[in-house]
């Protein structure tokens, strides 16, 4: 598998940071599947860490395919 990420906006205010973007996974079988993300960083003691981690796919959902 391969994971190419491509933020698209990020800040820092104070002690807190925030980064979103797209990322693309080519997995071995050759599909490729697109996603968002967004991830929420806090300092400690000096450090930055990962606070929040969410992404989501582009794909439509199996629920909505059934309607």
């Amino acid at each position: 598998s391969t994971l190419k990420v491509s933020p698209s906006h990020s800040a820092v205010t104070g002690d807190s940071a925030h980064e979103a973007g797209t990322a693309t996974v080519r997995l071995p079988d050759g599909r490729t599947l697109s996603e968002k993300y967004v991830v929420v960083y806090k300092r400690v003691g000096g450090n930055w860490k990962i606070a929040y981690d969410i992404w989501n796919s582009d794909m439509p959902s199996q629920a909505m395919d059934k309607k």
